[in-house]
């Protein structure tokens, strides 16, 4: 009988040990960049993440695309985050050397520029505390491009 339960308790413990269920990301979530109906990815830069018990910080420099998607001039682009809960802070800036011009994002969406050219942005997110506004659960910054063509 002792052996029985012995086992019976190791077969537990092995089990509890290998589900997933408090297992949190060590980064951000991805974030992508919708339009005309593809998606592409953006580049992740500096972060503070919750990982576990422990917080995460990590600074790069700043996060720029290795290639431009291209995008019609006027264009619907979509900043999509398959992540629950959704950030409740966003900043969308664009880039234009040291200079840096934040622009409206209206439900995750806003629009391409009307001129061609080449455009670099920064999309800063903040998972902030609902009840204490000055604590943040997360934070980070993703990078992309987009020629308008």
């Amino acid at each position: 009988m002792k052996r029985w339960m012995s086992f019976l308790c190791l077969i537990v413990l092995i089990l509890t040990g290998c589900t997933n269920s408090h297992v949190k990301e060590s980064k951000p979530p991805k974030t992508e960049i919708v339009t005309e109906g593809k998606h592409y990815k953006t580049v992740l830069g500096s972060y503070c993440w919750r990982d576990g018990d422990k917080g995460v910080c990590v600074d790069s420099a700043q996060p720029k695309a290795k290639e431009p998607i291209a995008v019609q001039p006027g264009a619907d682009i979509e900043l999509k985050i398959n992540y629950d809960p959704q950030p409740n802070e966003v900043h969308l800036s664009l880039v234009n050397g040291k200079k840096e011009i934040e622009l409206p994002v209206e439900k995750g969406h806003f629009k391409a520029p009307g001129k061609t050219g080449t455009y670099n942005y920064i999309y800063s997110v903040w998972w902030m505390d609902e009840k204490d506004k000055h604590m943040s659960h997360g934070d980070a910054l993703y990078g992309f491009s987009l020629k308008v063509q």
